[in-house]
């Protein structure tokens, strides 16, 4: 509702479309309490805010501009009523959506800073929920909504036009695995991380659908998060903590959306587009997770295949470690050791604790107490959170007192 209301009134008039929504909201709070809630909630709250906007603007259309392709129109009590049913047919609504996605691509700021506003005006999360879902001060997120809201006022409301879609695409992309992952990652019990994910899928969703902006890449970004959220359940224990993958009760695992997730990869690998993406080759690693009935049955060479294919795509330290502990997992312990050790000197892991903290779990792995410790020290010495390292030294000893 507010991506139609920004398709009418401009992203000028972002608050007015702001105060509109939250007056067909407050109406529903006050009828529904009385009346009881309607059978179709959605349609009713639709028709509140489009009898909102055109009393708004009856009342202030000789004071204020709206968006171009619509200010004639509003301007005539005779189109009025009209122009404003017609902006909210729901034939067009995906296509608003769309809008208010292209216009998050535009904004030149970090993506932490974007997601605030990703989050109030897709998903409909008010200020406190943002910042609860981020573990962010309120103040935090009222001012990077602000700070966004004034870059916004001077911007078009607009689909990208045929030069630019294949650099939209990118981004819409990126802007929806950004998303997920800021759910999907997030520590704590709060049931909004799940609902980040769903929007974030649900989004994706809409891309394909889309005849100019669906891609492989989308497909494939569509048939990683099926393979992620299938886990969902199953990754966090009863405080909210994340559990290892080798932990998990895959009892947990939603069954049918790994299958979902099978049937979309299938079509993907069958997709005209001969090309890869990095969506792709991480679809394929998820699947080879979800498809082995336990921990210890994995596939692990393959995944160390599809990690050199990452890496031959997008040379990224992170997937090199990856790949190393996949190959440890794959029995090539000393081989994953040297691999990491060669890491110790990346311009971006120098004095992150990731490299010294695989070193233990490898060293360990292979039974080298000594060198295990000294590496566990000097990755609590490095940082990471008191959960992690807690973690850390449990994973190490356990591995310490298995025979090698």
């Amino acid at each position: 509702m507010l991506a139609v209301l920004l398709k009418l009134f401009g992203p000028h008039n972002l608050q007015l479309a702001e105060d509109v929504l939250q007056d067909a909201f407050s109406k529903a709070l006050q009828s529904w309490a009385t009346q009881g809630v309607p059978d179709n909630p959605s349609a009713w709250l639709v028709q509140c805010s489009k009898n909102r906007a055109i009393d708004v603007i009856r009342q202030d259309k000789t004071q204020r501009h709206y968006a171009q392709a619509y200010q004639s129109q509003l301007q005539s009590e005779w189109t009025l009523s009209h122009a404003v049913s017609e902006a909210f047919d729901p034939s067009h609504i995906g296509d608003d959506q769309l809008r208010m996605m292209y216009l998050c691509c535009q904004l030149d700021l970090p993506f932490e800073h974007v997601l605030p506003f990703l989050l109030k005006a897709l998903c409909g999360l008010s200020t406190l929920a943002i910042a609860r879902a981020l573990l962010l001060p309120v103040e935090t997120v009222k001012k990077r909504l602000s700070r966004i809201k004034d870059k916004v006022s001077s911007m078009a409301f607009s689909m990208p036009n045929a030069g630019e879609i294949g650099e939209v695409q990118s981004k819409l992309n990126t802007l929806c695995y950004l998303m997920f992952n800021e759910g999907f990652h997030a520590s704590g019990k709060l049931a909004v991380n799940a609902d980040l994910c769903t929007d974030a899928m649900a989004l994706v969703t809409l891309i394909n659908e889309h005849q100019k902006l669906r891609c492989k890449q989308s497909a494939s970004l569509l048939t990683l998060l099926h393979f992620q959220f299938a886990r969902f359940a199953a990754r966090v224990d009863i405080d909210g903590q994340p559990i290892p993958l080798d932990r998990q009760n895959r009892a947990l695992w939603r069954q049918d959306m790994i299958q979902q997730a099978m049937a979309l990869l299938h079509s993907v690998e069958q997709h005209p587009d001969p090309g890869i993406n990095r969506y792709l080759l991480e679809a394929r690693i998820a699947s080879e997770h979800c498809l082995a009935g336990q921990f210890d049955t994995t596939n692990w060479l393959n995944i160390v295949q599809h990690y050199g294919a990452l890496i031959a795509l997008n040379d990224s330290p992170v997937a090199r470690i990856n790949q190393a502990i996949a190959l440890a997992y794959a029995g090539h312990i000393q081989q994953a050791i040297e691999w990491v050790s060669a890491l110790q000197t990346h311009r971006s892991l120098q004095t992150s604790h990731i490299v010294p903290a695989t070193l233990a779990f490898l060293h360990a792995k292979a039974g080298q107490k000594d060198l295990a410790n000294e590496f566990v020290n000097l990755a609590i010495k490095r940082g990471g959170t008191p959960r992690e390292q807690k973690v850390l030294l449990q994973h190490v000893t356990e591995l310490l007192q298995q025979p090698v």
